[in-house]
Protein backbone atom coordinates (compact mmCIF):
# COMPACT_ATOMS: atom_id res chain seq x y z
CA UNK A 1 0.00 0.00 0.00
CA UNK A 2 0.88 3.72 0.32
CA UNK A 3 0.73 5.73 3.27
CA UNK A 4 0.46 8.73 2.22
CA UNK A 5 -2.42 8.24 -0.44
CA UNK A 6 -6.44 8.41 0.08
CA UNK A 7 -8.73 7.00 -2.13
CA UNK A 8 -12.75 7.40 -2.19
CA UNK A 9 -14.83 3.96 -2.81
CA UNK A 10 -17.50 6.28 -3.97
CA UNK A 11 -15.79 7.84 -7.04
CA UNK A 12 -12.38 6.71 -6.91
CA UNK A 13 -10.96 9.82 -6.73
CA UNK A 14 -7.40 9.62 -5.41
CA UNK A 15 -5.53 12.36 -3.01
CA UNK A 16 -2.11 12.14 -2.33
CA UNK A 17 -0.76 13.33 1.06
CA UNK A 18 2.44 14.60 2.64
CA UNK A 19 1.57 13.05 5.88
CA UNK A 20 0.38 9.47 7.19
CA UNK A 21 -3.19 9.05 6.37
CA UNK A 22 -3.79 5.64 8.61
CA UNK A 23 -7.08 5.66 9.24
CA UNK A 24 -9.13 3.06 11.73
CA UNK A 25 -9.71 -0.39 11.70
CA UNK A 26 -11.91 0.20 8.56
CA UNK A 27 -9.50 2.47 7.00
CA UNK A 28 -11.55 5.18 7.28
CA UNK A 29 -9.58 8.35 7.34
CA UNK A 30 -11.90 10.58 8.54
CA UNK A 31 -11.29 13.19 5.30
CA UNK A 32 -14.51 13.04 2.96
CA UNK A 33 -14.23 13.70 -0.85
CA UNK A 34 -13.15 17.15 -2.70
CA UNK A 35 -16.39 16.72 -5.27
CA UNK A 36 -19.16 18.72 -4.47
CA UNK A 37 -21.49 15.78 -5.68
CA UNK A 38 -19.33 13.23 -3.92
CA UNK A 39 -17.92 13.99 -0.20
CA UNK A 40 -17.32 10.85 0.05
CA UNK A 41 -15.77 8.81 3.38
CA UNK A 42 -11.96 8.59 1.86
CA UNK A 43 -9.98 5.80 2.89
CA UNK A 44 -6.08 5.41 3.45
CA UNK A 45 -4.72 2.98 0.76
CA UNK A 46 -2.53 1.10 3.82
CA UNK A 47 -2.53 -3.31 3.14
CA UNK A 48 -2.43 -4.50 6.49
CA UNK A 49 -1.50 -8.33 7.19
CA UNK A 50 -4.07 -10.52 6.18
CA UNK A 51 -5.53 -8.17 3.64
CA UNK A 52 -6.06 -8.59 0.22
CA UNK A 53 -3.82 -7.20 -2.70
CA UNK A 54 -5.45 -4.88 -4.63
CA UNK A 55 -6.57 -6.92 -7.80
CA UNK A 56 -5.57 -4.23 -10.53
CA UNK A 57 -1.92 -4.66 -9.11
CA UNK A 58 -2.18 -8.02 -8.50
CA UNK A 59 -2.60 -9.16 -11.57
CA UNK A 60 -0.66 -6.29 -13.63
CA UNK A 61 2.33 -8.03 -11.70
CA UNK A 62 1.24 -11.83 -12.54
CA UNK A 63 1.25 -10.67 -16.24
CA UNK A 64 4.50 -9.36 -16.09
CA UNK A 65 5.93 -12.51 -14.41
CA UNK A 66 4.45 -14.35 -17.00
CA UNK A 67 6.38 -12.32 -19.77
CA UNK A 68 9.57 -11.96 -17.67
CA UNK A 69 12.72 -13.60 -18.19
CA UNK A 70 14.43 -12.63 -14.76
CA UNK A 71 12.77 -11.68 -11.27
CA UNK A 72 14.53 -9.62 -9.01
CA UNK A 73 13.16 -10.37 -5.56
CA UNK A 74 14.49 -7.80 -2.58
CA UNK A 75 14.09 -7.38 0.72
CA UNK A 76 10.68 -10.15 1.27
CA UNK A 77 10.50 -13.11 3.15
CA UNK A 78 8.53 -14.45 0.19
CA UNK A 79 6.42 -16.24 2.95
CA UNK A 80 2.75 -14.83 2.28
CA UNK A 81 0.75 -15.16 -0.51
CA UNK A 82 -0.88 -14.00 -2.96
CA UNK A 83 3.10 -12.39 -3.52
CA UNK A 84 4.73 -15.41 -3.71
CA UNK A 85 2.78 -16.61 -6.49
CA UNK A 86 4.51 -13.69 -8.36
CA UNK A 87 8.10 -15.31 -8.38
CA UNK A 88 6.17 -18.79 -8.60
CA UNK A 89 5.31 -18.27 -12.39
CA UNK A 90 8.77 -16.88 -13.03
CA UNK A 91 10.36 -20.48 -12.03
CA UNK A 92 7.14 -22.43 -13.36
CA UNK A 93 8.47 -20.63 -16.72
CA UNK A 94 11.97 -22.23 -15.91
CA UNK A 95 12.79 -18.17 -16.33
CA UNK A 96 15.49 -16.61 -13.80
CA UNK A 97 14.80 -15.55 -10.06
CA UNK A 98 17.04 -13.93 -8.36
CA UNK A 99 16.24 -13.15 -4.48
CA UNK A 100 18.21 -10.49 -2.36
CA UNK A 101 17.42 -11.36 1.40
CA UNK A 102 19.36 -11.16 4.51
CA UNK A 103 17.99 -14.97 5.35
CA UNK A 104 16.99 -17.86 3.22
CA UNK A 105 13.82 -17.94 1.82
CA UNK A 106 11.30 -20.85 0.56
CA UNK A 107 12.15 -20.07 -2.83
CA UNK A 108 16.54 -20.76 -1.71
CA UNK A 109 16.63 -23.81 -3.75
CA UNK A 110 14.54 -22.28 -6.45
CA UNK A 111 16.37 -19.54 -7.34
CA UNK A 112 19.16 -19.06 -10.05
CA UNK A 113 21.19 -16.95 -7.48
CA UNK A 114 20.51 -15.72 -3.68
CA UNK A 115 22.00 -12.72 -2.54
CA UNK A 116 22.12 -12.12 1.19
CA UNK A 117 23.07 -8.65 1.16
CA UNK A 118 21.12 -5.26 1.94
CA UNK A 119 18.71 -3.98 -1.28
CA UNK A 120 21.30 -1.00 -0.90
CA UNK A 121 24.19 -3.01 -1.70
CA UNK A 122 22.60 -5.24 -4.22
CA UNK A 123 21.05 -2.18 -6.13
CA UNK A 124 24.23 -0.25 -6.14
CA UNK A 125 26.37 -3.27 -7.34
CA UNK A 126 23.35 -3.74 -10.21
CA UNK A 127 23.34 -0.29 -11.36
CA UNK A 128 27.66 0.04 -11.39
CA UNK A 129 27.39 -3.25 -13.47
CA UNK A 130 25.04 -1.36 -15.89
CA UNK A 131 27.54 1.38 -15.94
CA UNK A 132 24.28 3.63 -15.01
CA UNK A 133 25.37 6.46 -12.36
CA UNK A 134 22.94 6.66 -9.31
CA UNK A 135 21.52 10.33 -9.80
CA UNK A 136 21.03 12.44 -6.14
CA UNK A 137 17.68 12.08 -4.58
CA UNK A 138 15.77 15.01 -5.26
CA UNK A 139 12.44 15.53 -3.65
CA UNK A 140 9.76 16.60 -6.65
CA UNK A 141 6.64 18.71 -5.79
CA UNK A 142 4.38 20.25 -8.32
CA UNK A 143 2.25 23.41 -7.50
CA UNK A 144 -0.47 24.95 -9.56
CA UNK A 145 -1.72 28.64 -9.09
CA UNK A 146 -4.83 29.65 -10.53
CA UNK A 147 -5.89 33.69 -10.44
CA UNK A 148 -9.47 34.60 -10.84
CA UNK A 149 -11.14 37.94 -11.19
CA UNK A 150 -13.67 38.87 -9.13
CA UNK A 151 -16.49 39.26 -11.24
CA UNK A 152 -18.46 41.79 -8.87
CA UNK A 153 -14.93 43.79 -8.21
CA UNK A 154 -12.81 44.59 -10.75
CA UNK A 155 -9.95 45.19 -8.63
CA UNK A 156 -10.41 42.36 -6.44
CA UNK A 157 -8.89 38.50 -7.90
CA UNK A 158 -8.68 35.34 -6.10
CA UNK A 159 -5.60 33.13 -5.77
CA UNK A 160 -5.80 29.76 -5.52
CA UNK A 161 -2.49 27.54 -4.58
CA UNK A 162 -2.96 23.45 -4.99
CA UNK A 163 -0.41 20.75 -5.02
CA UNK A 164 -0.46 18.11 -7.37
CA UNK A 165 1.02 14.50 -8.01
CA UNK A 166 4.34 15.44 -10.06
CA UNK A 167 3.05 12.46 -12.16
CA UNK A 168 -0.49 12.95 -12.60
CA UNK A 169 -1.55 16.42 -12.30
CA UNK A 170 -5.41 14.65 -11.99
CA UNK A 171 -4.17 13.73 -8.13
CA UNK A 172 -4.39 16.43 -5.74
CA UNK A 173 -1.59 16.65 -3.31
CA UNK A 174 -1.05 18.12 -0.01
CA UNK A 175 1.91 19.74 0.46
CA UNK A 176 1.62 22.61 2.30
CA UNK A 177 1.44 22.60 6.22
CA UNK A 178 0.41 26.84 5.31
CA UNK A 179 0.92 29.94 3.34
CA UNK A 180 1.50 32.95 4.46
CA UNK A 181 0.75 36.13 2.63
CA UNK A 182 3.00 38.73 2.57
CA UNK A 183 1.99 42.69 1.23
CA UNK A 184 4.97 45.12 1.10
CA UNK A 185 6.69 42.64 3.61
CA UNK A 186 4.10 42.87 5.87
CA UNK A 187 2.52 39.21 6.84
CA UNK A 188 -1.60 39.78 6.06
CA UNK A 189 -2.70 36.76 6.24
CA UNK A 190 -2.05 32.81 6.84
CA UNK A 191 -3.70 30.26 5.78
CA UNK A 192 -3.40 27.00 7.52
CA UNK A 193 -6.33 24.64 6.25
CA UNK A 194 -7.35 23.59 2.31
CA UNK A 195 -8.23 24.90 0.20
CA UNK A 196 -5.15 27.66 0.12
CA UNK A 197 -7.08 30.29 -1.73
CA UNK A 198 -7.00 34.37 -0.44
CA UNK A 199 -8.65 37.51 -1.95
CA UNK A 200 -6.81 40.67 -2.88
CA UNK A 201 -7.60 43.79 -4.34
CA UNK A 202 -6.23 47.36 -4.40
CA UNK A 203 -2.51 45.94 -4.64
CA UNK A 204 -1.07 47.00 -8.16
CA UNK A 205 1.17 49.11 -7.01
CA UNK A 206 2.19 46.47 -4.06
CA UNK A 207 5.25 43.96 -4.04
CA UNK A 208 3.33 40.44 -2.88
CA UNK A 209 4.88 37.60 -1.81
CA UNK A 210 3.44 33.94 -1.19
CA UNK A 211 5.89 32.17 1.02
CA UNK A 212 4.60 28.31 1.11
CA UNK A 213 6.05 26.16 4.03
CA UNK A 214 5.96 22.78 4.36
CA UNK A 215 5.65 19.64 6.51
CA UNK A 216 9.27 19.07 6.53
CA UNK A 217 9.87 15.93 6.36
CA UNK A 218 13.08 16.60 5.13
CA UNK A 219 14.08 19.70 6.62
CA UNK A 220 12.49 21.66 3.77
CA UNK A 221 12.78 25.50 3.95
CA UNK A 222 10.08 27.99 3.50
CA UNK A 223 10.06 29.14 -0.67
CA UNK A 224 9.19 32.30 -1.27
CA UNK A 225 7.04 33.48 -4.27
CA UNK A 226 7.11 36.97 -5.40
CA UNK A 227 5.29 39.47 -7.26
CA UNK A 228 5.94 42.63 -8.44
CA UNK A 229 2.25 43.38 -8.15
CA UNK A 230 -1.01 41.52 -8.55
CA UNK A 231 -0.83 41.99 -11.84
CA UNK A 232 2.21 39.69 -12.51
CA UNK A 233 0.36 36.54 -10.51
CA UNK A 234 -0.38 34.37 -13.90
CA UNK A 235 -4.23 33.66 -14.17
CA UNK A 236 -2.90 30.00 -14.46
CA UNK A 237 0.57 28.87 -13.41
CA UNK A 238 1.82 25.86 -13.11
CA UNK A 239 5.68 24.71 -11.89
CA UNK A 240 7.84 22.22 -10.15
CA UNK A 241 9.81 22.84 -6.92
CA UNK A 242 13.17 20.93 -6.60
CA UNK A 243 14.93 20.41 -3.42
CA UNK A 244 17.99 18.90 -3.16
CA UNK A 245 17.80 17.98 1.12
CA UNK A 246 21.62 18.25 1.27
CA UNK A 247 22.14 21.46 -0.23
CA UNK A 248 18.93 22.20 1.89
CA UNK A 249 17.70 24.62 -1.61
CA UNK A 250 14.61 24.53 -3.39
CA UNK A 251 14.80 25.54 -7.05
CA UNK A 252 11.57 26.60 -9.26
CA UNK A 253 11.68 25.05 -12.86
CA UNK A 254 8.76 24.27 -15.70
CA UNK A 255 9.71 20.86 -16.05
CA UNK A 256 10.13 18.50 -13.72
CA UNK A 257 13.39 16.45 -14.93
CA UNK A 258 15.07 20.27 -15.89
Amino acid sequence: GNMNLEKCPKCDAKYLRDYDTEGNRKHYTGRRCDKPSCRGRLKDSIINFGEDLPEDELNKALDHAGKADLCLVLGSSLSVTPATDIPERVVENKQKLVIGNLQRTPFHKNATLNIHAFSDVIMQGVMQRLNIPIPPWILRRRVHITCSQDLNNENQKRILIEGRDPNNPDIPFTLFDNIEIIVNQKVIQKLIHQPFAFDLSDCDQQSITIRLHFFGHYNEIPFDLTYANLSNISNNEQFYLLYNPIEGQWRKVTGSDE
